[in-house]
């Protein structure tokens, strides 16, 4: 699984649960490779945004880093 990071790839990353205290799910989804964010779209019936970033970080081709 990839890691989350929200400084911009400075220092350690975060928690799923951090990231979506900090920013919302549409900021996150911004910095999302979209064909995988679609991908989870489509194939996972995600109950939460947790869940949903979760699953992304489990296909995704490359960490998320927000800043």
């Amino acid at each position: 699984m990839k890691r989350i990071n929200i400084n911009n790839g400075m220092g350690e990353d975060c928690t799923i649960k951090e990231a979506l205290a900090e920013f919302s799910i549409d900021t996150l989804a911004h910095y999302m490779d979209d064909e995988t964010r679609e991908a989870v779209c489509r194939e996972c019936d995600c109950e939460s945004d947790e869940e949903f970033v979760e699953e992304y970080l489990k296909h995704a081709p490359y960490d998320l880093i927000i800043g």
